[in-house]
């Protein structure tokens, strides 16, 4: 329902010329109900309600307490995100800027900097979305890049990756043999996804989890795949391979690492128009 200001200069006329409209969608969008709707939207975005809870075993967590972490990451998200919105930034700070308001003492150990209730530049390691915590933690002990490669890939880029076919189909092929704890977590999604049923779809998936991977399944970087067994014991170990080719903006694009796929993505057309 339109405001009184609102009403008042639809009356006068100053919302026939550019500036007057400018000046009434900048009052309207510092309104808490914008600021609701705006929460909203990158809530539903993210999908940041996908993981409900944590089972990190201790060997993951390193002396981190994940009582209250998840809501932390989630937080530190969405305030940056209004951030980016409020002053009217571009899709590129969505994806570029360190600029981060890290409250939370566990959540600034895992990011490497001090808690703090003003907004501070992240290390050099992380910039952007896609670096930030709540979107890349998978709530079990070993990364799963399909899962963030199916996350970012219909919801970042918009390619309307349908759901998988039934289970029994999935892994087709006979002469696959896939064992979780011997192989790394990139090869282990590769084996995986290797037959005809899988392949179309998994081609636009998995380059894209590949390229995340030198984040944990807990979002902290690491040049290492660590794969843990159910104990949280440590199967095996294998150095991170973030080397991957995607199909983006009609052509061939070669990517290594979040970095690098967060700079892609703040140049990507597509990008810019999934947003």
């Amino acid at each position: 329902i339109p405001d009184a200001s609102l009403i008042a200069s639809a009356k006068s006329g100053t919302l026939a010329n550019s500036d007057g409209i400018k000046k009434q969608v900048a009052s309207m969008l510092e309104s808490p109900k914008a600021k609701r709707s705006i929460e909203s939207f990158f809530k539903s975005w993210y999908k940041v309600g996908s993981i409900n809870t944590f089972r990190y075993s201790d060997s993951v967590l390193k002396g981190l307490n994940q009582t209250n972490l998840l809501p932390a990451m989630i937080t530190e998200l969405i305030e940056f995100s209004k951030d980016v919105a409020s002053n009217k930034q571009t899709i590129s700070d969505l994806y570029m800027s360190k600029k981060a308001l890290v409250a939370d003492a566990e959540l600034a150990k895992l990011y490497g900097v001090n808690p703090s209730s003003s907004w501070q530049q992240l290390p050099s390691n992380r910039a952007g979305i896609l670096t930030r915590a709540a979107l890349l933690v998978s709530s079990r002990n070993n990364v799963n890049p399909i899962m963030r490669g199916v996350h970012l890939s219909n919801d970042f880029l918009c390619n309307g990756i349908a759901s998988p076919p039934p289970l029994n189909v999935v892994n087709s092929r006979d002469d696959v043999v896939v064992d979780q704890f011997s192989i790394s977590s990139r090869e282990y999604a590769t084996q995986r996804t290797t037959g005809a049923v899988c392949a179309g779809c998994h081609s636009q998936i998995n380059p894209y989890g590949f390229a995340l991977m030198d984040f944990d399944a807990l979002g902290r970087p690491t040049a290492v795949d660590y794969v843990y067994r159910a104990d949280g014991s440590i199967a095996t170990q294998f150095p991170v391979d973030t080397n991957s080719s995607v199909y983006l903006d009609g052509s061939s694009v070669s990517i290594n690492g979040t970095l690098n796929l967060s700079q892609t993505l703040a140049k990507s057309q597509r990008a810019s128009a999934c947003f």
